[in-house]
């Protein structure tokens, strides 16, 4: 709630109550949420080296692999990937109609596993 209430007051630009607001959100619930929005006070205010802390502290150790968890666990990701597998099968059902020989042909397994 904290980390919420800081970006609120970023956004309304009321910067004295956005640093109370981060602060009590780090020090309380140090969340990446949390720490991300002081990283984004911190910016704002010029405070350039705290923010990079601040987003150091939120930044994954390895993020190709996170990306790759992340688009395993996270809804709107899953659906964007699922549309991309609905378009690539319905390309191909309109090609396996219009030519099933030349669809069974160009098809591959990797094709079909994405």
């Amino acid at each position: 709630m904290l980390a919420t209430l800081c970006a609120a007051y970023i956004i309304n630009d009321s910067l004295h109550k956005a640093e109370d607001a981060c602060n009590q959100a780090v020090e309380t619930e140090p969340t990446a949420a949390a720490f991300n929005n002081r990283g984004v006070f911190r910016a704002s205010t010029g405070d350039y080296f705290g923010a990079r802390v601040d987003f150091r502290r939120v930044q994954p150790r390895q993020p190709g692999i996170y990306l790759e968890e992340l688009k395993k666990r996270d809804p709107p990701l899953i659906a964007a990937g699922n549309f991309r597998l609905i378009d690539a099968l319905m390309t191909k059902h309109s090609a396996a109609v219009a030519n099933p020989a030349l669809a069974i042909k160009t098809a591959t397994i990797e094709d079909l596993s994405h």
